[in-house]
């Protein structure tokens, strides 16, 4: 139990910037709520104040580290912001979780600040939340597609994708981003499709036309394929003799979002 109350102690004087003013302004009072005996208290009373503020900073960079891997679109586009609006982050929540989990969580705290510039920002930091939510769902993959596809096929997006409106080409920006070189920050509306990879901890932005956003949007597990093609068809106002080239080309997107563990069917309700 002393142990236990000890490390206690010292865990929150290592990651908690309150705590550890509070302590070393009064540590008899701060540790009035643990089990401490009198030694033992001595001998937190004794510990250096620089020793601990160093150690301290030690662990938030390494906090930091890891969650600038996980979400390096964000850390480039913060540049040198990043570092600051961390240490706030982590002066509101101390205690790191895991560090894909730390990163949602800083995610969540980015999105309830005012920060101007980029503009893209706002809407790579909701890219970016739906990419962690995938990273984390631990749900078993769909079974693998066997191939069937008819007309009487309700095509529904899976667990593993999600599909979002943007005021910026979220696409471009995060590629432009990782390769290190600064995006342009000018509106371009779009439907952006973000997928994670069967089998991998890899998750994909593209960008959808018009028609092709309409045909995903009808994937609700409700509409059938032969419903679906026929309203994408006439929002292209496609003619009777394109229908049959626009089947096929329709028909072969599905496959590969069912093959990518992006879509399943549904024959019975």
């Amino acid at each position: 139990m002393a142990l236990r109350e000890m490390q206690a102690v010292l865990a929150r004087l290592y990651t908690d910037k309150d705590f550890r003013r509070r302590f070393f302004d009064d540590p008899n009072t701060v540790c009035s709520g643990f089990v401490l005996t009198p030694g033992e208290l001595g001998d937190l009373s004794r510990v250096k104040r620089t020793q601990v503020e160093r150690f301290a900073r030690t662990l938030v960079r390494k906090r930091e580290e890891q969650v600038r891997e996980i979400i390096p679109g964000v850390s480039a586009a913060l540049s040198t912001c990043f570092s600051q609006n961390f240490g706030s982050y982590c002066e509101e929540c101390p205690s790191a979780a895991e560090p894909i989990a730390d990163a949602a969580s800083f995610i969540q705290f980015l999105s309830r600040l005012s920060i101007d510039a980029p503009g893209y920002l706002p809407d790579l930091i909701g890219a970016e939340r739906y990419r962690l939510e995938l990273l984390m769902d631990v749900e078993l993959e769909a079974a693998p597609w066997d191939g069937t596809l008819d007309a009487t096929s309700r095509p529904r997006l899976s667990r593993s994708v999600r599909v979002a409106e943007f005021q910026y080409d979220i696409e471009r920006i995060y590629d432009t981003l990782i390769c290190g070189d600064p995006p342009t920050d000018r509106k371009d509306p779009c439907t952006i499709l973000i997928g994670k990879v069967r089998g991998t901890n890899i998750v994909k932005f593209r960008r959808l036309n018009a028609a092709t956003a309409l045909m995903v949007g009808l994937c609700d597990g409700d509409h059938p394929v032969e419903v679906i093609m026929r309203e994408v068809a006439g929002s292209l106002g496609l003619g009777p003799g394109d229908l049959e080239t626009f089947g096929l080309e329709a028909a072969r997107f599905l496959g590969d979002l069912a093959r990518a563990n992006l879509m399943v069917f549904v024959w019975d309700r």
